[in-house]
């Protein structure tokens, strides 16, 4: 069931506990280097991936005129530019149907969630 969930949370984790490793690398532009055979190819099957946004939960993750924004936004951009995958932004359920949502496979990504 959390099996999408778990893919793109652990490769979110690795990307994201690897900053400083990946800033380096993009001043280096080998970015390549320091992903594993086994992320390499889940990015490049990885396609288009749906991240939730929320609508007032500034300054981390709001919608301001149909425009995602926030400090989470805009890493998640950044992150999925430097590793070359495709975002779509889905805003308007509530958190709870993004957690259902997440459940069913209907979306990839939730940003700033902490689960206990």
């Amino acid at each position: 069931m959390f099996n999408t969930f778990k893919k793109y949370t652990l490769i979110f984790l690795i990307i994201f506990l690897s900053l400083p490793l990946i800033s380096t690398a993009m001043d280096n532009h080998s970015i390549d280097s320091l992903l594993t055979k086994e992320e390499k190819e889940f990015l490049a099957k990885a396609g288009t991936i749906r991240v939730h946004n929320e609508s007032d939960w500034a300054p981390f993750n709001f919608n301001e005129n149909n425009s995602p924004k926030g400090f989470s936004i805009d890493y998640m951009k950044l992150l999925a530019q430097k590793v070359g995958l495709e975002i779509r932004f889905i805003n308007g359920p509530s958190w709870n149907e993004f957690l259902d949502m997440i459940k069913k496979g209907e979306l990839d990504v939730m940003l700033v969630v902490l689960i206990k």
